[in-house]
């Protein structure tokens, strides 16, 4: 009876070489339709849907339904498709415009907090918290 081979670790030629054997797929930036966030999306052939990403190229798993379809086992490489690059742009400075805005709010919250008034609000919320937990 044969032993079974041990596996090597993977290499960085190993990594390349399996991402440049992946279907690369071509998205569109879309609002969602809450109007809130942005996506990346495409049309699958084998699911005939479209399929909804996060708005950053890279690898990810298929979202096909169709356990035939090619991208079901391996997934697919997401690119923005060239002709929307000026809509990714606007996505992209509405996103980096939120992530200030939250940062914005959570510094004037913490310089609340460190004022009189805002360690009184926070002994009182802990203290109702309190109560409510026992």
């Amino acid at each position: 009876m044969m032993r079974p081979m041990k596996q090597r670790a993977w290499t960085k030629r190993d990594q390349k070489d399996w991402l440049e054997r992946m279907p690369v797929v071509q998205c569109e930036p879309i609002k969602h339709v809450d109007g809130g966030h942005w996506l990346w999306r495409h049309w699958c052939p084998w699911c005939k849907c479209h399929h909804h990403h996060s708005p950053m190229p890279g690898h990810r798993d298929a979202h096909c339904t169709d356990a035939s379809s090619p991208f079901h086992e391996s997934g697919y490489i997401l690119k923005l498709d060239p002709q929307f690059a000026e809509r990714d742009r606007l996505c992209q400075l509405e996103r980096s415009e939120a992530k200030w805005r939250a940062e914005a709010v959570t510094a004037r919250k913490a310089a609340w907090l460190a004022t009189p008034e805002g360690q009184a609000a926070l002994n009182e919320h802990n203290v109702i918290a309190a109560k409510d937990s026992t």
